[in-house]
């Protein structure tokens, strides 16, 4: 079963179309590090309670949260449920919003592109300074190689938004970007 977006903007899981394999690798992969950021949390509070909180526990956090977000970017973006805002949108109309949205991909997949080759030049500089976190001793490089490879990934994701933006296959041209081609054109 795969997710689909209902006319009201819902996700509605959908029986007739299969769900891509990497959907549960990265959604399992987003949950146990939210997961583990929220025990961790939880234990360190605990622990400071009793004055026992857990040595580096910051640290560990914000390299979880770097790997949570970068984990569901994929996924965000391929289902272009993107937080946007609508204050300029009256003005594009057909033509004009079409070209907009296909610049906004094009930039989109330019950047995040160079993030991801930025996150894998530093992880090479990670390794050659052997760099680690301060408290825990924690490696830095492979958590850069994890979030350079999603960037790369993401980028594999925006291709096929790009290309379904192209032919027509994944929106209405009458509908806000992104939304299914089943759902009927406003009148």
């Amino acid at each position: 079963m795969a997710r689909k977006i209902s006319p009201l903007g819902e996700f509605v899981l959908d029986e007739n179309v299969k769900e891509p394999f990497y959907d549960k690798i990265i959604n399992w992969l987003s949950a146990m590090v939210l997961l583990s950021i929220v025990l961790l949390v939880f234990f360190d509070a605990m622990g400071r309670y009793f004055y026992k909180p857990i040595t580096g526990a910051a640290e560990i956090v914000s390299l979880l949260l770097g790997v949570l977000i970068f984990s569901a970017f994929p996924l965000v973006t391929r289902d272009q449920q993107h937080i946007c805002v609508g204050l300029l949108d009256h003005l594009f109309a057909g033509k004009i919003k079409w070209l907009r949205d296909f610049v906004v991909l094009i930039a989109s997949t330019a950047f995040v592109a160079f993030m991801g080759w930025r996150l894998w030049a530093l992880a090479w500089i990670y390794i050659g300074e052997g760099r680690v976190e301060e408290l825990t001793g924690i490696p830095r490089a492979p958590v850069a190689f994890l979030l350079s490879g999603l960037c790369f990934f993401t980028v594999i994701l925006l291709f096929g938004v790009i290309f379904k933006f192209l032919t027509g296959a994944g929106a209405n041209p009458e509908a806000p970007t992104g939304e299914p081609t089943d759902t009927p054109a406003s009148s």
